[in-house]
């Protein structure tokens, strides 16, 4: 999803841009759509 990726990027603080803070934050947006999206 590159949108999101880039809305995601455009949105954040600088300091998010840095690779384990965004992973974490990728990872977190991730299991929230799951939840959102359900079995």
């Amino acid at each position: 999803m590159p949108e999101a990726e880039e809305r995601i990027s455009y949105n954040m603080p600088s300091f998010y841009q840095n690779g384990t803070v965004r992973k974490i934050v990728e990872f977190r947006l991730r299991e929230n759509l799951a939840k959102t999206k359900g079995p």
